[in-house]
């Protein structure tokens, strides 16, 4: 599958558009429809993902400013959502898919570019309740050290795809599936990007409550469903998902449809990224 050409950028025919994030390309064009974020009722602030749907769980609020990307305060009655986040018992071993390969290149890329630093990934803030399998020995000066470790048994999304009743993509499962990792700083063509990884196994409980109110909101919408996947720039709303039904990597705004397709798919997209050496933004 080829990404769809780009009228803006004829010459990047079958290849990703490259405009910066915060720079609009007409070429692409997802269909009609868009909305205004208004003032988050959490937060305050000017501009918001702002966007509060109901249904037998209950209502529920995402701000993207609350989080490493959107928090979802959520009020599910115990039967559903243990139907929904599978316990660890339940998690099941899955084949080598090129996502984790390019997952797998990009951070031995990261440790090749941090090697004056010994080849170190940027310390996380230390938390006592927030622990990992990735954490490495004692904090020090309120941080502590980190580096990725393979999952021995990759997280479970079939209590997602029951409740949402669709199969979540093969990618998106590799992607969220591989690693207990901190947040990925990176750059691309168009800009900066901090790729979302599972910190620990609750952080993967907290992606699903997440899931759970973006799809809801896609839904009333009637948009596409989409996965994040990262952030962009610090002080922007702009986000990159996985659509689920073709693989190709979206750039979105909360609330909005999406404004271009970047990459083919999640695989492609990570092998293009440069390691950022920096603190992550989005933890």
């Amino acid at each position: 599958m080829h990404s769809p050409p780009c009228e803006q950028h004829p010459t990047r025919l079958n290849k990703p558009c490259m405009t910066p994030w915060l720079k609009s390309c007409n070429g692409w064009n997802p269909g009609r429809g868009s909305r205004s974020c208004g003032p988050c009722v959490a937060t305050g602030a000017a501009r918001c993902v702002a966007e509060v749907t109901g249904g037998a769980a209950g209502a529920r609020h995402w701000c993207r400013r609350k989080s490493h990307l959107l928090h979802l305060e959520i009020n599910l009655p115990i039967y559903t959502r243990s139907a929904i986040i599978q316990p660890l018992s339940s998690l099941t071993n899955t084949m080598v898919s090129n996502v984790e390969t390019a997952l797998a290149d990009f951070m031995q890329r990261f440790k090749s570019a941090a090697a004056g630093s010994g080849g170190a990934f940027p310390p996380q803030k230390f938390d006592p309740d927030w622990p990992s399998p990735c954490r490495i020995g004692a904090p020090a000066a309120g941080y502590i050290r980190w580096e990725p470790v393979p999952q021995s048994q990759t997280t479970d999304f079939r209590g997602l795809e029951n409740a949402l009743e669709l199969e979540i993509h093969k990618d998106i499962k590799a992607y969220y599936g591989s690693y207990w990792c901190g947040a990925l700083e990176a750059t691309a063509e168009e800009g900066h990007v901090s790729l979302i990884q599972m910190w620990n196994p609750q952080d993967f409980d907290r992606l699903i409550e997440n899931l759970i109110g973006h799809a809801m909101a896609k839904r009333r919408l009637k948009h596409p469903f989409t996965v994040f996947v990262a952030t962009t720039e610090a002080d922007s709303e702009l986000f990159l998902s996985v659509d689920n039904d073709t693989g190709g990597v979206l750039l979105e705004e909360p609330g909005c449809p999406p404004r271009r397709q970047v990459d083919e798919n999640l695989a492609s997209f990570i092998d293009r990224l440069t390691p950022c050496l920096a603190q992550p933004k989005i933890y």
